[in-house]
């Protein structure tokens, strides 16, 4: 109909002057600040949180990683018939093959993150110092007992290396022994 649309029309004139002057649609300043203020508020409380959640990410690939590497490290003494070591460099943790006739070769290495450092190890009940480190494992199926304790910021986390399974990880210091065997031969962890 005709007439409905002009009523239409002059409605919307009407809406955008107002009283001889034109009407501006939009934002006044002080909605916009504080809209601003708003998200900047929200981005202090969620910011903290996202990056504790990509160090945790970091953290969680670098044991998984550790994990992996003495895993592979068992098999591939089983696997060449020859004795496997780990050992630490720097911020570098090494997997060598070593022959029995010939130098070690370096099979793998798993660089460590800046929040994640060596602190302690530990070879069978001796603590020594980082650089002269070096977890074996023999073609046997056996392997030296041992350890590393890395610091994450403020928490201790050790990976545990006992001689007869797989290494786990535990949380706090390297325990003073890893295993206890008794005279009938069964293992008793402590």
């Amino acid at each position: 109909m005709p007439g409905q649309k002009v009523v239409a029309v002059k409605q919307v004139a009407h809406n955008r002057i107002a009283q001889g002057r034109v009407v501006l649609q939009g934002f006044t300043l002080i909605e916009m600040l504080v809209v601003i203020s708003v998200l900047t508020v929200l981005v202090a409380f969620i910011f903290p949180n996202l990056t504790a959640i990509e160090s945790s990410r970091r953290f969680r690939e670098q044991e998984a990683a550790l994990l992996r590497l003495q895993a592979e490290a068992r098999n591939e003494s089983l696997r060449n018939r020859s004795p496997v070591t780990l050992r630490v460099e720097g911020s570098t943790v090494i997997m060598e093959r070593v022959p029995t006739d010939a130098d070690p070769v370096e099979v793998q290495r798993v660089e460590l993150t800046q929040e994640f450092k060596v602190a302690k190890t530990r070879l069978g009940n001796d603590d020594l110092d980082a650089d002269s480190w070096a977890w074996t494992t023999y073609p046997d199926g056996s392997a030296d007992t041992g350890g590393l304790e890395f610091e994450e910021g403020s928490a201790i986390r050790s990976l545990l290396l006992p001689a007869d399974k797989e290494g786990y990880w535990a949380d706090g210091e390297l325990p003073e022994v890893l295993q206890e065997r008794w005279t009938a031969g069964e293992l008793q962890q402590r």
